[in-house]
């Protein structure tokens, strides 16, 4: 039987609404990372355990989140999620951030940024381990 991992997702999430809004602004929900956690509990052969930790691409407190959640959480996968062009160096930067606290954490690119351009996106850096190009449940239940 395989190994039963902890995962954390970490999707890059944005406003939906103008910065003028007083109010709570919403953000997009992380759809991608709930859409695999539920296959995954659906059809792995093993439990995992999950969890989930939105990344404002605006939040100035970003990088120390994923710090304390790794160190809270310690997972064995980070599966980053970008959604555009301009998130892809977040992830970048929250990859190394991963592999600076435990270099044996496997960091998972994936998202539409990502699926359109994995092959650059891997060559970009070291601290990417895989990249996950159109419907990542398919790929996710395997590993």
């Amino acid at each position: 039987m395989k190994k039963c991992r902890r995962i954390l997702f970490v999707p890059i999430v944005i406003n939906t609404l103008q910065e003028n809004v007083e109010s709570e602004r919403p953000k997009t929900p992380p759809l991608g990372a709930l859409s695999i956690i539920s296959y995954c509990e659906k059809y792995a052969n093993q439990k995992h355990t999950f969890s989930v930790l939105d990344i404002d691409e605006d939040d100035k407190t970003a990088k120390q989140q994923l710090k304390d959640r790794i160190n809270e959480f310690k997972p064995d996968i980070v599966a980053f999620s970008a959604m555009f062009n301009e998130q892809c160096l977040l992830v970048f930067d929250l990859a190394e951030i991963t592999k600076q606290i435990n270099s044996d954490i496997f960091a998972v690119a994936g998202g539409i940024a990502i699926s359109d351009t994995y092959d650059i996106f891997l060559n970009y850096t070291d601290n990417i381990d895989a990249s996950v190009s159109v419907k990542g449940r398919y790929r996710s239940v395997n590993y």
